[in-house]
Parts: C-alpha cells; sequence; structure tokens
C-alpha cells in the first residue's frame, strides 16, 4: 500500500500489453502459485515458522490465502499500469524473486502439493 500510495500521483501511461508480458505474468503467477502451497506447508508443521513479516510467524490458511491473492493482485495491477520497459523490469523482479522463494523453501523441505 505505501508503494501505492507513494506513486498515486504520478502519471504513468501504460503501454499496450503484449503476448510477452502475459507470458511474464504466467510465471510470475506459477511461481506465486507454488510460493503459495509451500506458504501453507509451513502451516501444517507446528516446527517451521513463516519468515514473511507480513504473515506472522504462525499463519493461518486464511491469512495466508487473503495474502496471496491481494500480493498477486497487486502485482498485476501494478504491471498493467506501467510503461514497457518499467513493466518487464517489474515482471523480472518478480519472478526473481518468487523463484528465490520457492527454491528456499524447497531446500528447507517444504511442498507444493495440491
Amino acid at each position: 500500500m505505501i508503494v501505492i500510495s507513494l506513486c498515486w500521483p504520478i502519471q504513468v501511461y501504460a503501454d499496450e500489453w503484449t503476448s510477452e508480458d502475459t507470458r511474464r505474468e504466467l510465471v510470475y503467477a506459477a511461481l506465486v502459485i507454488a510460493d503459495w502451497r509451500q506458504t501453507q506447508d509451513i502451516a501444517r508443521h507446528p516446527d517451521m515458522e513463516e519468515d514473511n513479516e507480513l504473515l506472522g510467524e504462525r499463519p493461518t490458511n486464511g491469512q495466508i490465502n487473503r495474502y496471496f491473492i491481494v500480493a498477486n493482485a497487486l502485482q498485476f495491477a501494478i504491471a498493467y499500469y506501467l510503461p514497457s520497459d518499467w513493466r518487464r523490469s517489474w515482471q523480472t523482479v518478480g519472478i526473481g524473486f518468487e523463484l528465490a522463494f520457492v527454491v528456499n523453501n524447497k531446500q528447507a523441505g517444504l511442498s507444493i502439493s495440491f
């Protein structure tokens, strides 16, 4: 929310959304879903704690679901309204962060089961 409020007065003119933008957004979404499932796996392990301070150490599934729905929606909304160069950077950085989270969670033994 802080990012949105700081950027609100800036006029941004988004370029046309491309198929490459869609592909990057789908990769990001797939990684978010994997991270989401791994975070839900933390909730099933009483000996593990969540590192995300926004969720707290022992989040409920409801808190986890709300967090990931809102975070994914905000990421897409920001990407949609950014000019293409900024959008590509925004999406690429997001993919990098999510990939790092998923790999780290996998190494910690968390699953991505459905």
